[in-house]
This record gives C-alpha cells, structure tokens and sequence, in this order.
C-alpha cells in the first residue's frame, strides 16, 4: 500500500495481490479519522490475503463498488460481516443481489467453461449481496467535513459502472475504464460500445490530477492522464479498422470466422475457451455498429462492406 496524498485525508493506493490481475484488482483507500482509523474503500478485489490486513490496520466503513464482476468484489463476504456499507449504482445492483445472473450476463450458461466459472465463484467466496445503497450520476456523498465523493456514472463496462472523483484534489478512481494496452473491455451481455465511447470522452474533459486504474495503478498529472484516456479510447477505433479490413465486397464473413484473429485479444492463454466467447461478445457489437454506420450489410448469416 502506498500513499497517494495526504493534504487534508490521506489516500492510499491499494497494490492487489497477482499485481492486479484478474481475478484480483486494485484499490483506494481513504482515511477519513486518525484517531479511530476509520477509512472507507473503493472496490474489495485486492485479494483475501491483503483486505484482511486492511481490515487490521483500518476500520473500514463504507465500500464504493465500481460495478458488479467478481475481479472487484470478492471482498465483500468478509467486509460485509464487519457492517461495512456498501454502495452502488443501481444498473448493477441486481446483479449484486443475485450471484446466478453473472453467467447469464457473461453468456457462459452452456459453454465449455460454466462449470469451471461457477468453481471459480466458489472459490472468490463471492456472495449474495442483499443491503447495497444507491448512488447515481453526479450524487456527492458527504463522508465528513472535508471529504466528499463524486460519482460519475460511466457506462461501457457494465451498465452501472462508476468511476468515484474528490474534487478537491483531482482524484478519481477509474476503476475498468483501466487505461490498459488491452483496451476498454465491453464482453458482457450488459456492456455498450457507444456508452463506453461516452464515458471515455467525458472523463477527458474533466480536470484530473491523479487517476487510480483498477488493473494498471495510479498515473499522476493532468497532461498525462487525458494522453492515457486518448490513446485507450483509440483502440475501440482500431479495432473497427481490423474488422473491416477482415471483410470484402463479395465473400459475407461470420463473426465466428473473426474470432481468433487478434482484433480484439492479442494473446489467448489458459483462459482460451472464455476469451472466445468474450471475444464474439464485443465483435457482434462491433458488427452491430458499423451496420449502423452503413460501413457493412448483413448478409445471410454474415458480413460485407458496403
């Protein structure tokens, strides 16, 4: 864990075990009483090892979720039992409420690996999550005198996902609008290229000084951070340029014949079988949205350029 700044709170990122790789995730922590070390926290998928020492060191009363996936909750079983409140937007808060909807939203119910995915749930201790507070676009939640939160509503990822920005210094928890090489991620049945697209280009206009990635960690300064955000959004474009120099005039081509072929994934390890199915998930948006752009027709059961 390491201090991000202390001016009036001190803000400490939160390094995750597997150095935030999935199925762990990166978190902030705010102090927000010296005397009672009280703090609150954003997102609980650091791993079980590092949220039961926060849990020593910290007394932590409020838990800021991003969104629903396991990567950034498999905390909660345990901070739920310490009467942590918890808060959501709630686009994601029936997912939360109801752990069977994830395979349907991730679209594994009778794939090769629903039984390997539900092992794994088992395995995060992820939970029904039933007493979850509402928060949406723009709400300040006042944490104390000198400390409020921001929610931003960015949706892409998930239909709720939020990104949590203190205004007084410039701080904001992006959570998986991730600014990794991999790009913005939109594999659920739940996630939206267009609102992704939005979300990316809203946070750029905002005055920002330290951004806490999820899977990356913290990027200081204003100029940087907006180069970040420019360069991530840009791989959604990329990724069109790839599909449409897959396709021709004459021969329709399926979305299953683009799976594999590094648009969106540039490498596919042990978690292969999923990564397709993620994989067809985010080109059939894709193709959805170039149709609409009349850039392709539909053609049988495949694709042209136009």
């Amino acid at each position: 864990m390491s201090l991000i700044d202390d001016s009036f709170t001190k803000c400490y990122f939160v390094l995750a075990e597997n150095n935030g790789r999935y199925p762990n995730s990166h978190s902030l922590l705010i102090k927000t009483d010296e005397k009672s070390n009280e703090a609150i926290l954003f997102d609980s998928g650091v791993g079980h090892l590092v949220i039961r020492k926060l849990m020593k060191d910290f007394k932590i009363t409020k838990v800021f979720l991003s969104h629903w996936h396991e990567d950034h909750i498999s905390g909660n079983y345990v901070l739920k039992r310490r009467q942590a409140e918890f808060f959501c937007h709630p686009f994601d808060i029936p997912i939360l409420n109801d752990i069977t909807k994830f395979q349907v939203f991730y679209a594994t119910l009778g794939s090769p690996v629903e039984e390997i995915f539900q092992d794994l749930l088992v395995s995060m201790k992820i939970e029904n999550m039933i007493e979850i507070n509402e928060v949406v676009h723009n709400q300040e939640v006042r944490i104390s005198d000198n400390l409020k939160i921001k929610v931003l509503h960015t949706p892409g990822h998930s239909s709720g996902h939020c990104c949590y920005y203190e205004p007084e210094r410039g701080l904001i928890f992006l959570a998986d609008i991730d600014l990794s090489g991999l790009g913005p991620w939109y594999g659920c049945i739940d996630s939206d290229i267009d609102e992704f697209e939005r979300s990316i280009k809203e946070l750029m206009r905002m005055k920002i000084e330290y951004a806490v990635s999820s899977h990356k960690g913290v990027f200081i300064g204003k100029t940087e951070i907006k180069e970040k955000l420019s360069e991530y959004l840009k791989i959604i474009y990329q990724r069109e340029e790839n599909i449409l120099s897959e396709l021709s005039e004459v021969k329709p081509k399926a979305i299953e014949e683009l799976i594999g072929k590094r648009i969106i994934y540039k490498n596919y390890n042990s978690m292969k079988e999923y990564l397709y199915i993620a994989e067809k998930q985010m080109l059939s948006k894709h193709v959805i949205r170039l149709g609409r752009e009349q850039k392709i027709s539909k053609v049988g059961q495949g694709f042209i350029l136009r």
